[in-house]
């Protein structure tokens, strides 16, 4: 399988250092131990995620959806648009206006953790809480990226930085990614990390549903099963990186919403299989 796989890689879109670096982990875990044999199975759907998502960037745009430009921001001007100095903007058209360096790092921050605390809460969770919940995790992780992958190939829609660059235009796929508030963060720390990003972005038009706002309601959601007074923090962090979100022009709020329902699904989903196996 991992032969097939980094040839298929090989011939599609090229290797890269991370895709043999990833199989001799997973191999490495997988054959030295039987608990590593276990943890790999276990959390081998992070890894088809990170496969999925990895080629979305050699799927022919021909097959995709239009891309959807005007009814989500105006719908977000429907729903969060707010009068500033007598004009009607939106709140990501605020924080372009206005940030300021600290508020430009945190969100940096906060943005680029949407992945390292999910898989950090579920190894915990794995490792010292139930085996059991962490797979249920896991499995509601994949599901809602996947039901978000048809919904981004079906109905591919623009973030708000591409409204402030090109307006309402239709887009193409030819338009590439923009780090937007990111940029801000490089700045402050001296190198063009997320510029560099960004600019190897799977899938540009991939704003609806935003799976950077999903993924702390998912947390959210298990964390309640495990912990006490232990899961506000975790409501902290969503605040953070839903904030974070719309201050960086990366998502509408109801790109935010979008992404709470996708997850929302797919915990019921995989609460109601288990719950029906017992």
């Amino acid at each position: 399988i991992t032969v097939f796989y980094l040839l298929l890689v090989h011939g599609l879109m090229g290797l890269r250092p991370e895709h043999p670096l990833l199989i001799v982990l997973i191999l490495g875990c997988y054959y030295l131990h039987p608990k590593g044999r276990r943890f790999v199975l276990d959390f081998l759907p992070f890894v088809i995620f990170g496969a999925l998502y990895d080629f979305l960037r050699i799927y022919p745009k021909s097959w995709a959806g239009s891309i959807q430009v005007a009814w989500p921001h105006q719908l977000e001007m429907a729903l969060f648009g707010f009068f500033l100095n007598g004009q009607k903007i939106l709140p990501s058209d605020f924080f372009r206006l206005y940030h300021h360096p600290l508020s430009d790092f945190v969100s940096g921050v906060a943005y680029s953790l949407h992945m390292v605390v999910p898989l950090g809460f579920a190894l915990f969770t794995w490792l010292k809480k139930d085996k059991g919940l962490a797979r249920q995790f896991i499995q509601a992780f994949l599901l809602a990226n996947l039901f978000a992958f048809v919904t981004y190939i079906a109905l591919p829609g623009a973030p708000p930085w591409y409204v402030e660059r090109h307006g309402l235009q239709p887009a193409d796929w030819s338009t590439p990614s923009y780090a937007a508030g990111l940029l801000h963060f490089d700045r402050l720390i001296g190198m063009p990390y997320f510029e560099e990003v960004y600019a190897k972005n799977a899938w540009v038009f991939g704003a609806i549903p935003s799976m950077h706002g999903g993924f702390p309601v998912l947390l959210i959601l298990f964390a309640h099963k495990i912990l006490r007074r232990g899961v506000i923090p975790f409501y902290g962090f969503m605040l953070l990186v839903w904030i974070s979100a719309v201050y960086l022009r990366h998502h509408y709020v109801i790109d935010l919403i979008a992404g709470a329902l996708y997850v929302m699904a797919a915990f019921f989903l995989v609460r109601w299989k288990g719950s029906s196996r017992k």
